[in-house]
């Protein structure tokens, strides 16, 4: 009784109606309460950078209204070949609708080889992508059908780093960390966003 008094004075000093108490008597501030899935979250709570637990493999970041319009308007300059050089659509089959989904990408390449990254984590694209393992690349006139193969986390942080240092410019703000960090600040992090190395539908028929 003693100990919840405490608590409950204490979550008085801020906003009355800000506060949630937890099954073990704490109090949180229900701004931070989506982030506390369990008191074991809780207790592990820290402000250090990356240091927020979380359920990676659900880690989602979903785009603004802005954000959408400019991605569908942005899709459709590349429909008609307008983008730079790593400016692609990505085009999905729906994994339960069957539909052809689509997205505006950055395409990543390391040593000749090319790689998607989803900066905003398990988007559409990237569960559709996972489902139907393979892929079709389009801009303007131009289209190319990959198979894909999901990169596991302990590979992603070099890939991450290059992807980051790459295109700072339009992904940075996905990143809790700054352009130019080493691949090992990535470790931590890396589960967070999917990555996916790209083989051409061409190659795969000709080593089979």
């Amino acid at each position: 009784m003693i100990q919840g008094s405490k608590n409950r004075r204490a979550a008085s000093r801020g906003c009355s109606q800000c506060f949630v108490q937890t099954a073990g008597s704490r109090f949180v501030c229900m701004a931070l309460a989506p982030l506390l899935t369990n008191e074991r979250s809780f207790g592990s709570l820290s402000l250090e950078r990356g240091a927020v637990p979380m359920a990676q493999a659900q880690y989602f970041l979903k785009p603004s209204a802005t954000e959408r319009i400019f991605n569908r308007l942005f899709g459709i300059a590349l429909g008609f070949g307008i983008g730079l050089g790593h400016n692609y659509v990505v085009e999905v089959r729906g994994r339960k609708s069957g539909r052809i989904f689509s997205a505006p990408i950055d395409l990543l390449e390391v040593e000749k080889r090319r790689y998607l990254v989803a900066p905003r984590g398990e988007t559409n694209w990237v569960r559709n992508a996972r489902a139907a393992g393979r892929v079709t690349l389009r801009k303007g006139r131009r289209s190319e059908e990959f198979v894909v193969r999901e990169v596991g986390p302990f590979e992603r942080p070099a890939l991450l780093k290059a992807y980051l240092d790459r295109f700072a410019l339009t992904v940075q703000r996905y990143f809790p960390i700054p352009r130019g960090s080493p691949a090992s600040e990535f470790a931590p992090i890396a589960e967070r966003y999917p990555v996916f190395e790209l083989t051409p539908i061409g190659e795969v028929s000709a080593r089979a």
